[in-house]
């Protein structure tokens, strides 16, 4: 079985948190920075742990994963 890293689960909450807290405290601009950093670190998240397993799927295809 192929697991995604505690480390992304991590940045995506992280990034769920930093969204929905400048949502709430901030006005203007800075709710917009923020909510925009937040959206970054999810999608980053995102894409990377997808990305570690499709790597990790296909080295297990090719049986390269130690």
């Amino acid at each position: 079985m192929i697991r995604i890293s505690k480390t992304w689960y991590f940045i995506g909450g992280l990034g769920l948190f930093i969204g929905i807290l400048s949502h709430f405290v901030f006005v203007g601009f800075i709710d917009e920075v923020f909510e925009f950093i937040g959206v970054l670190l999810i999608s980053g998240s995102i894409i990377c742990a997808l990305t570690g397993l499709i790597l990790k799927y296909i080295r297990k295809k090719k049986d390269l994963l130690f």
